[in-house]
């Protein structure tokens, strides 16, 4: 039977550590992502310090908030889209996820196991010094206190687990279509312009910007950085807890329809 009970706790841990451990390997790969997050956020604060000179606010954010979301958006881009997000499309397309299937352990938490791996390494080993760096240079509002840290250290876990569920329902589109870098591309475009990667969510106006505030976008950084810029954090975090829910469950329904389909075609 494969379900996740039958397996000691340590199967979990064996794997997220083997995850880690592969992640911990791609060093170059790490040095480079630092580089280059690093050139896009000069450019990105260059634009916004230029916006700001003769403004105080804009939009209701004040210099100090447009800095945290400079750092932040900038900083966790690679965890939202990860560069490993087309493996599990490819292992799709090759047959290889047939071997995942026999796995005594249930695939989609084989997967999710040593994709936490993963992201944790790239978590503590790059970007969380990263965004001390980011915040020694440009500190975070000054009226957060510790319930706003603890919301917010919530909030980033909730990204991670967002950050998987999208790699998966994206990757679900192989089973499908062979033309899965279409859902791709579209799924990226809509996390940059939705989930406060290009501008902040605050910068939409009217209608729309109370649309997208409640959207599937908030799963990403936009939450996390409203709560540590103190606005509306316990709304952020309540809307940002119930997209995540929807994209993990969506990747197990879609991972569970892709292998019908696998055995349905004889795969």
């Amino acid at each position: 039977m494969n379900t996740v009970s039958e397996k000691p706790p340590s199967v979990f841990a064996t794997l997220f550590v083997a995850g880690w451990r592969r992640q911990l390997s791609y060093r170059t790969a790490m040095i480079a992502s630092i580089f280059s997050a690093l050139i896009f956020g000069v450019v990105r604060f260059l634009a916004m310090h230029a916006l700001y000179r003769h403004h105080t606010a804009v939009r209701g954010l004040s210099y100090r908030q447009i800095t945290s979301w400079l750092v932040l958006s900038n900083v966790f881009f690679t965890i939202i889209w990860t560069p490993w997000i087309s493996e599990f499309p490819r292992m799709v397309r090759s047959g290889e996820i047939i071997a995942e299937f026999l796995h005594p352990i249930n695939s989609f938490v084989y997967q999710l196991a040593q994709q936490l791996g993963r992201l944790a390494a790239l978590l503590i080993t790059t970007l969380i010094p990263a965004c001390l760096i980011g915040f020694i240079l440009f500190p975070p509002v000054s009226h957060a206190h510790g319930l706003t840290y603890l919301m917010f250290g919530l909030s980033i876990l909730l990204l991670v687990v967002s950050s998987f569920s999208l790699t998966y329902v994206v990757g679900c589109t192989a089973f499908f279509t062979s033309e899965y870098h279409m859902w791709a591309s579209l799924a990226f475009y809509v996390v940059l312009l939705f989930g406060g990667m290009i501008i902040p969510v605050e910068f939409y106006p009217g209608v729309a910007g109370s649309i997208i505030r409640f959207g599937p976008g908030m799963a990403f950084v936009a939450s996390s950085i409203r709560i540590l810029n103190n606005v509306s954090p316990l709304q952020s975090l309540v809307v940002q807890g119930f997209w995540t829910s929807v994209l993990f469950f969506g990747g197990y329904f879609a991972l569970t329809l892709g292998r019908k389909r696998l055995v349905a075609f004889g795969g």
